[in-house]
C-alpha cells in the first residue's frame, strides 16, 4: 500500500498561483479554498513553519507568493 505524502506549502502556492492565473479572482476562489483545505490537513505544517504552538498573536505568515500576493 502506498503512503500519501503531505501536501506542502510549496505545492499550495504553486497550485494557487496556477488557479489565479487561469481563473482569476473571484472565479478561482472556490478552488483556492480547496487548496487551502488540503494544505491544512498536513499535520506538520504549522509546527514546521511556526515551531511549537504559541499563544494567539493576531496572525503569522508561513509563506507568501509575491507574484499573486497569496
Amino acid at each position: 500500500m502506498a503512503t500519501a505524502t503531505a501536501y506542502t506549502l510549496d505545492q499550495f502556492l504553486a497550485d494557487t498561483r496556477a488557479t489565479i492565473k487561469t481563473k482569476g479572482i473571484p472565479a478561482g476562489l472556490a478552488e483556492v479554498r480547496e487548496h487551502l483545505e488540503k494544505l491544512l490537513h498536513n499535520p506538520e505544517l504549522l509546527k514546521k513553519h511556526l515551531g511549537d504552538p504559541t499563544p494567539y498573536a493576531e496572525r503569522a505568515t508561513i509563506g507568501h507568493d509575491p507574484e499573486t500576493d497569496v
